[in-house]
Order: C-alpha cells, then sequence, then structure tokens
C-alpha cells in the first residue's frame, strides 16, 4: 500500500488522524506500507507542532510496534526532512534500523528515464531532443542550488533528479499536443504522423 504522506494519514479535524491511519495500516497488514514524502507528518505551524501530523506519527509508531510481525513500513523523503521527522521522537528513530540513501542519476540516467517515460506514453524522443536534454541536464547537475536548510544541493537534485525527466516529458507532450490539435487537417494525420 502506498501513502502520500500527509494527505493520506491526516484528516481535517483533530481526533479523526488516528482511525484515518489505523485504517490505512489496516489495509497493509500482511505486506508493506510505503510512505512517501514521510517528512509532511512533522510540519509546525508559528513554532508550534501540528497536532495533525503528531496524531498520524503517535498512531504509526504505536501500530508498528504492536504489529510488528504483521507489517513492513518503508518511508521515503529527502534525507535532512526526514532526519528532522525522525528526530522528533526517539522510539520513531530506533523504528528504521536500515537507511538507503540514493545517489543523484548521471545526466545519461535523467536521459534514459525520460525516453522510458516517452514510451510508457507512445511517444518518442528524437536524436536532437535527447541530445539537447543531456546538454540540461549536465547544465544542472554542474549548478549548485540552496535547499530549504540552506543545505547546498546540485541542480538535478533541486529540479526533483528523476521526477525531472518526468517534469520534462509531461511538459513536452502537452506542447506537442497543444501543437497537433492547432493543426487545420488534425484529423486526417495518420498514427505515424502523430
Amino acid at each position: 500500500i502506498t501513502a502520500n504522506g500527509r494527505s493520506d494519514l491526516c484528516a481535517e479535524y483533530e481526533g479523526q488522524s488516528a482511525p484515518k491511519t489505523s485504517r490505512l495500516i489496516d489495509s497493509a497488514l500482511g505486506g508493506v506500507l510505503f510512505i512517501d514524502e514521510f517528512y509532511t507528518l512533522a510540519q509546525e505551524r508559528d513554532g508550534r507542532q501540528d497536532p495533525f501530523g503528531q496524531e498520524a506519527l503517535d498512531t504509526l509508531l504505536a501500530r508498528m510496534e504492536n504489529d510488528r510481525h504483521k507489517l513492513v513500513v518503508i518511508i521515503a523523503g529527502y534525507p535532512t526532512d526526514i532526519d528532522r521527522t525522525l528526530n522528533k521522537n526517539e522510539g520513531l528513530r530506533t523504528r528504521f534500523n536500515t537507511r538507503i540513501e540514493f545517489t543523484t542519476y548521471s545526466p545519461q540516467e535523467i536521459v534514459a528515464i525520460a525516453n522510458l517515460i516517452a514510451a510508457d506514453n507512445d511517444s518518442l524522443i528524437d536524436t536532437a531532443a535527447n541530445a539537447e536534454f543531456l546538454t540540461a541536464a549536465e547544465q544542472l547537475l554542474s549548478q549548485v542550488f540552496k535547499d530549504k536548510n540552506g543545505h547546498d544541493k546540485n541542480g538535478l537534485d533541486h529540479a526533483g533528479n528523476g521526477r525531472y525527466a518526468r517534469n520534462v516529458i509531461e511538459a513536452a507532450e502537452r506542447a506537442r499536443n497543444r501543437r497537433l490539435v492547432e493543426q487545420p487537417n488534425y484529423d486526417e494525420l495518420s498514427a505515424e504522423e502523430l
């Protein structure tokens, strides 16, 4: 079962996050609960801890202990954000004893990912576009940006790494679709021309 952080674990009103989180955990028993953007559960507002996220975290922690033989929980997110969230509760930190950090994809890997995403959408990237995309990925990799915590981050990571490839392909496909629809003979184009 995949959960997208806050939106799948936190409810609209105090007291409702625990049952919402429990229902999600129940559906994952006997398998794996993957929580993406885990760090969104530990937000602060005006220097105060977020009660909705804390309720979800407390429920998750209790269920990870009580159902430890029936449940695997994997959390994902940016390392500094994950650390900040895990530091909120020592018990939570000790439940995640294996850590896998993925390195930045190389520009060549970003282009390969883009081609896979395009192929999944029945799109093709021509040789010139691949070369241009590779150059853009190389330029991004060479640039350094500050993340929201003030840490240096290369441009590919700042742009989302693999997500960057998907965003570029999706934008290119939208632009292509707009151009095609604006063609006066759009209905007469063959599949190959499209």
